[in-house]
């Protein structure tokens, strides 16, 4: 499965100590491209099993309902980054 992920997500998701060392080894072996648009942000390409992809988005979900939200119930800035994440890694 082809993941397009922005810098930060993608420095997120390969530091997040709840992803198993396994699964953000996988994606950093599998990143192919690195990218800037034209504002030059970066993204980041890699491949991922669908496994693999679905069990990062499971776990980014758990985190998300941990850690993603202020007192208020609005999503903090964790949590933005975890809802963006949630789709990318979608299989469906």
């Amino acid at each position: 499965m082809r993941i397009r992920l922005t810098k930060e997500e993608y420095d997120y998701v390969v530091s997040a100590p709840f992803i198993p060392e396994s699964l953000r080894n996988e994606l950093v072996d599998g990143i192919q491209t690195h990218s800037q648009d034209r504002v030059r942000r970066e993204d980041v390409v890699g491949e991922l099993t669908e496994e693999n992809a679905d069990t990062i988005r499971s776990l980014c979900s758990d985190q998300l309902d941990f850690a993603g939200f202020n007192i208020d119930y609005s999503l903090n800035n964790e949590g933005k980054i975890l809802d963006s994440l949630i789709d990318k890694f979608f299989t469906g």
